[in-house]
């Protein structure tokens, strides 16, 4: 029972390691699994949701643009936050997959009994050069082998000949297309990162986290507590602000206040 519930929770982590994105998995994998799932007889809104908590798990998963984005924040290694997160990701997709299981027997959503192995057979075979891209992208970074920068290199090398001249889905004015609109992208956050690093240091000319920090202790030196508080003040923002631009903003603050406290920064 759930069985394309169960679908579009495994692509989204499949797709977690190509993409790092909760946005990018929503608008690509999860529209398209959201609507076969409408068609094949679950609720729209049971598709929805299904579609948009799994597509949560992509910024936890590596590779992620919020963990990159955190470890040049913090200073913190790229690799051992890319190993943090990969059991937190599976655990949350497992979970998701038994909620999915159990709200599907309760509702009687439809699913397929039947298991083509040729067929997945078939398609593992098709996808299989693809599939290695988040392979090569992290055994060169947890190995050694390259730098989170030059391991991203060379994923991006092999997709772009995989793409040109084995599976041909792309040609070299696509190339050029998709490379604008990278830029466009990456102009974005790079202006982020630009306007986040002046906040922390008009931030730390202020000695406003130390002030705040200062603060805190004298109520509490409880570090549930805190972690606690720290939760509630980013479950509140993020209610109405993108991830990235929370955690950009909301660093410099904490991050003193979690290093006085001795709290591992990967953690």
């Amino acid at each position: 029972p759930g069985g394309l519930g169960h679908v579009n929770i495994v692509t989204s982590i499949i797709f977690a390691g190509m993409s790092g994105s909760a946005v990018a998995d929503t608008a690509g994998p999860g529209y398209m699994n959201a609507e076969i799932m409408r068609k094949q007889g679950f609720s729209y809104p049971f598709s929805a949701a299904v579609t948009i908590a799994s597509s949560t798990i992509g910024p936890i998963i590596p590779p992620s643009v919020p963990i990159v984005i955190y470890a040049s924040m913090a200073g913190v290694s790229v690799g051992a936050l890319f190993l943090a997160g990969i059991i937190p990701g599976l655990l949350m997709g497992i979970m998701m997959m038994i909620l999915v299981y159990w709200i599907s027997i309760r509702r009687r959503y439809p699913y397929d009994r039947r298991i083509d192995i040729g067929h997945i057979l078939k398609t593992a075979k098709g996808s299989f050069l693809a599939l290695l891209a988040p392979i090569i992208l992290l055994g060169a970074i947890y190995s050694g082998i390259a730098t989170p920068t030059e391991a991203a290199v060379l994923c991006v090398t092999y997709v772009f000949i995989i793409e040109v001249f084995v599976y041909r889905d792309i040609t070299i004015k696509q190339v050029i297309r998709l490379m604008a609109e990278t830029a466009i992208q990456l102009g974005s956050i790079m202006l982020i990162c630009g306007a986040a690093f002046v906040f922390s240091w008009v931030m730390g000319f202020e000695n406003i986290p130390v002030i705040i920090t200062d603060a805190v202790l004298n109520m509490t030196n409880n570090l549930i507590i805190i972690f606690l508080g720290i939760l509630a003040i980013l479950l509140g923002l993020g209610c109405f602000m993108e991830g990235v631009s929370v955690m950009i903003i909301m660093l410099p603050v904490l991050l003193p206040l979690l290093i006085r406290f001795d709290v591992n920064l990967v953690h």
